[in-house]
């Protein structure tokens, strides 16, 4: 993928597929490998106070989700679903299903 002020593409395989932001993002994208070589690729958007999560396919995951920390996703039980943890800046920590 390559990022560049207020654009994200990715190109993998089979297709390019881009993705403008209205405000360029503050934060790098991160990569976020998950259990079956898939993975997501996670930008922090600190201007909208959201995280965006985009598949391998530069689709969007689900709607962006409020947060105005870093966020980290992983697994905390047994089950298929994934967790997004992120932060407020009030002290909230927000706990994101992500199927």
């Amino acid at each position: 993928f390559f990022f560049f002020i207020n654009k994200l593409t990715i190109i993998n395989e089979s297709n390019q597929t881009e993705h403008n932001f209205k405000l360029p993002p503050q934060s790098k994208p991160k990569i976020i490998y998950l259990d079956n070589e898939e993975y997501l690729i996670g930008i922090h958007h600190t201007t909208e106070q959201v995280v965006y999560l985009f598949n391998r396919y530069g689709e969007i995951v689900q709607q962006p989700l409020f947060g105005t920390t870093q966020f980290n996703l992983s697994k905390l039980s047994q089950d298929s679903t994934y967790n997004l943890i992120v932060g407020s800046e009030e002290g909230v920590i927000y706990n994101y299903n992500i199927d």
